[in-house]
């Protein structure tokens, strides 16, 4: 062992002695138990900080300079722009594929209409089951990967599902068809004959 390695044994050895003594380590600005981030540099490889008082110090710092963080933000995309656009790629990739495995079938990355085994991630998208998309498009609603990482963040609500763009369609036909249908039952007298959508049984989340 060298000389380097027995004093770093020994520094070590002296902190962890300190730190039984002090009792659990707290944060230095509020007091509180942590969590804390990892620090090497720090005694004890911790942050002298707590998570919530770093993160609540960015985020006064961002407000009070917010014009010189994003010309900051902007320099360094414009000086790795590709590196920049491969993460944000990636990101949004995985919070696609986060989403519509929920709201398939049992969790599964896969469109929620009967019998249809479309697994392409390209080829699903979010349908509302109870086609009022229009209604919250117009009334704000987001889409696209807006609209994937609002339900994620919302803890996965209730009231869509995942399909392919073949079967979201279909469902708009087999809709309108029945609409069709009912009304001219309705001046006719006769009951209509068309089918109802083929939704898988857990379709209904």
């Amino acid at each position: 062992m060298t000389r380097g390695e027995k004093i770093s044994e020994k520094l070590k050895a002296a902190w962890a002695r300190r730190k039984a003594a002090s009792g659990p380590k707290r944060c230095s600005k509020c007091g509180s138990e942590g969590p804390f981030y990892r620090r090497k540099s720090r005694p004890g490889g911790l942050s002298s900080h707590c998570q919530e008082c770093i993160k609540k110090e960015l985020d006064d710092y961002r407000k009070e300079h917010l014009g010189e963080v994003r010309k900051r933000g902007r320099a360094r995309y414009h000086f790795d722009r590709k590196k920049f656009q491969g993460r944000l790629i990636a990101m949004r990739l995985e919070k696609k594929v986060e989403v519509l495995s929920y709201y398939g079938p049992d969790g599964r990355l896969q469109c929620s209409w009967e019998g249809c085994g479309v697994t392409d991630v390209d080829m699903l998208t979010i349908d509302h089951v109870g086609n009022d998309g229009g209604k919250a498009r117009k009334a704000g609603e987001s889409h696209g990967y807006m609209l994937y990482a609002k339900l994620a963040n919302s803890g996965f609500p209730s009231g869509y599902q995942t399909l392919c763009m073949n079967h979201q369609v279909k469902k708009e036909l087999v809709r309108k068809r029945m609409i069709r249908e009912d009304g001219e039952s309705a001046r006719t007298g006769r009951r209509s004959t068309s089918g109802t959508l083929q939704l898988r049984p857990d379709s209904d989340r």
